[in-house]
């Protein structure tokens, strides 16, 4: 039997390494709290969830069974263009150790019963929607939900699956092309703001960790390399673009002041901007003020805002300018309208007719869908309609700028490519719709019934967007009669006689209203030229 003498003998001898054990172990946890604090600093102050990723993986690799760091792995992949459906590994694991007593600590080794909601949006988002539909009800019932708000949600989230399933079931024709590298110069382009004439467009593009303001015109059919006009708007901070006025004169930007966003505009003057400037009090409050744009005739703006009074999150809210040129006091859109949901980022067609803004209400299948409501006979919004699917997925769809009356438009999309990761597309819808066709049809003539070089008269109409000549006719030389059909689009339609000045018309064909004939009879003269918008037919 030993003595206490040998005993504390030995423990002299063994002390030296265990205290270095332990040290070593208080160096680990340092290190882990050090680098969980960092991650947490880049998530809620930059919210880049690629930077914190690269954290959360180090943290992982130095404790495997970490539930909390799996959520937090989860939720960066899910938030990652391209990388979601690996966000669905993590949240599995994470689920394995769920606490209803979980605390956001670095020492927290479990993760929150919200791991079974974002379970649930992953598969969403990827459109597992079966997977996701079960997903959300294991967490309506074990999460221990109470709240009416959480529970709506959950139901609607549960709704938009559904739904989803019937849209993809039906889609909706759409013909999709990705814009030339003049425009798609950065690996990032998104936010795409086109005036009301489609001459001018403005887009945010991503460099390094800073967003960029670029300009682009459309001069001989063709959209121009584009200008970097960060420098000209002045401190860029987190600046996004927003909208265009109708002639591309006045820009608006959303900028995050210190995690509050107002609004701001340039004006153009020829190529060159004017520092931003903040639009008044009536439009920017001490809430958030995310998007806004004006009317076609300038003198209506409307704008998000969570400000006191919204029905849920951002609402829609629009304002007049009054006798002196100022901006009025704002006023709801209304319950037709905004939702208890986000309603956000608002594009006026180039008729004014219609409204562009996206939603995570009126029956959504994704987590925000793009929506448009028209205007009615008494002046009022009707009921917003989805723009379907695929222009609408599972995932956030955030933004639209309508070309003409919004048949055309601009959107970003995730490419799935390195060089171009997110790119500004155009967009046809009803594409393949046969029925959808507009036949132009009318008579060129020439001031005082003039007959000369009939031969060489021409009609030729081209895209808008593109510069693309889509059609070219000669008129009869007896008659000058002509006729042509167009599909769903904007359109420039140009009419040409050598020695006499050319006539331009803008023309918007919509795709929703079937078949039909217009009339477009158009007169030269030897020293004048018209250009106007018609009606649409």
């Amino acid at each position: 039997m030993l003595s206490l003498k040998h005993i504390f003998r030995f423990i002299l001898w063994l002390a030296p390494g265990v205290f270095a054990l332990s040290a070593g172990a208080q160096d680990d946890v340092r290190t882990f709290r050090r680098i969980f604090n960092e991650a947490e600093s880049v998530m809620l102050y930059l919210h880049d969830h690629e930077k914190a990723l690269p954290l959360y993986l180090i943290l992982n690799d130095m404790d495997k069974e970490n539930a909390h760091i799996m959520y937090k792995i989860g939720l960066c992949y899910l938030n990652i263009p391209g990388k979601k459906s690996e966000a669905i590994h993590w949240f599995r694991k994470a689920t394995e150790n769920i606490s209803n007593n979980f605390v956001p600590v670095h020492d927290e080794r479990k993760a929150p019963p919200e791991a079974w909601f974002y379970l649930a949006r992953a598969y969403h988002v990827t459109s597992r929607l079966e997977k996701a539909i079960e997903t959300y009800q294991v967490y309506a019932d074990e999460a221990g939900l109470s709240e009416y708000y959480d529970m709506a949600y959950v139901r609607q989230q549960v709704e938009g699956c559904r739904l989803a399933l019937e849209m993809q079931n039906d889609p909706v024709p759409v013909r999709e092309t990705l814009l030339p590298e003049t425009v798609n110069a950065f690996t990032e382009n998104f936010n795409p703001a086109l005036s009301g004439d489609g001459k001018h467009l403005v887009y945010t593009a991503r460099s390094g960790d800073e967003n960029r303001i670029i300009y682009s015109q459309r001069k001989g059919g063709k959209w121009e390399e584009g200008m970097d006009i960060t420098p000209e708007l002045g401190d860029p901070g987190m600046m996004v673009t927003s909208s265009l006025s109708f002639y591309g004169d006045k820009l608006v930007i959303f900028r995050d002041d210190g995690g509050r966003a107002d609004l701001y505009v340039s004006c153009r003057n020829g190529d060159h901007w004017s520092p931003l400037e903040k639009m008044n009090r009536n439009i920017n409050t001490r809430y958030w003020e995310g998007n806004g744009c004006f009317s076609p005739d300038g003198n209506t703006f409307v704008f998000s805002s969570n400000r006191k009074g919204t029905l849920g999150g951002l609402d829609l809210y629009y304002t007049e300018k009054d006798e002196k040129g100022e901006w009025g006091p704002a006023r709801s859109l209304g319950k037709t309208v905004n939702t208890s949901l986000m309603d956000d980022a608002p594009y006026f067609s180039a008729d004014g007719n219609r409204l562009y803004f996206s939603s995570q209400g009126h029956h959504a299948i994704g987590g925000y869908d793009l929506f448009f409501t028209e205007r009615t006979q008494n002046g009022n919004w009707g009921r917003p309609v989805n723009l379907g699917y695929p222009v609408n997925t599972t995932d956030d769809d955030l933004f639209i700028a309508p070309a003409g009356e919004g048949d055309t438009a601009l959107y970003a999309r995730f490419t799935g490519e390195d060089i171009v990761r997110k790119g500004i597309y155009r967009i046809i819808l009803r594409a393949d719709e046969p029925a959808s066709t507009l036949q132009l049809v009318g008579e060129l003539r020439l001031a005082g019934g003039r007959r000369e070089n009939t031969s060489e008269w021409s009609v030729e109409v081209s895209d808008t967007l593109t510069g693309e000549t889509v059609a070219k006719v000669y008129p009869d030389t007896a008659t000058g009669s002509f006729s042509l059909d167009l599909s769903p689009g904007v359109y420039r339609v140009v009419f040409r006689a050598p020695g006499y000045a050319t006539s331009q018309q803008i023309l918007a064909v919509r795709g929703d209203i079937g078949s039909r004939t217009l009339i477009m009879n158009t007169t030269l003269y030897p020293g004048g030229s018209f250009r106007g918008i018609p009606p649409s037919p």
